[in-house]
């Protein structure tokens, strides 16, 4: 893998109380390296309703990459163009770029880029010195065109 930029990652979502959450567990499961613990916590709604948030995060760089190679064969080179595409507007000042996969289609087998709704959040660590967005879209670039 060319210059590998991510440094962590974590993966995330809620799932409400119409869900069936080992449903989206195993959705978000599917994304992720085998060893990788999904961790629950339980909170509630604006309006009581009962939430779960499940999250990971990866920072070991054998299984990030693991995760990355997992994470690329899933969602396909046309949503890699649409990263690529849309680069500069999902990294931060921070270095950290964001991506949200439509939750439920997700379910389905199928990943799609949303701006909204439900999503499984995607949030990777840059790893650039120094720590500019303009050198971590130019890193973030180079590896996705190769």
């Amino acid at each position: 893998m060319k210059d590998f930029p991510f440094i962590s990652v974590v993966v995330g979502t809620f799932s409400h109380a119409t869900e069936d959450v080992e449903k989206v567990r195993g959705t978000m499961a599917s994304l992720l390296p085998k060893d990788a613990e999904i961790e629950l916590k339980n909170t509630e709604g604006y309006h009581g309703n009962p939430i779960i948030l499940l999250e990971t995060k990866i920072n070991k760089r054998a299984q990030l990459r693991e995760w990355w190679k997992k994470f690329a064969e899933k969602i396909g080179a046309g949503v890699v163009e649409k990263i690529l595409e849309s680069l500069p507007e999902n990294i931060d000042d921070s270095c950290n770029l964001y991506l949200r996969l439509e939750k439920s289609r997700a379910c389905l087998g199928e990943y799609v880029l949303t701006s909204g709704g439900d999503p499984i959040h995607v949030k990777l660590k840059i790893g650039t010195r120094p720590a500019k967005k303009e050198i971590a879209v130019r890193h973030v670039r180079d590896f996705l065109k190769n």
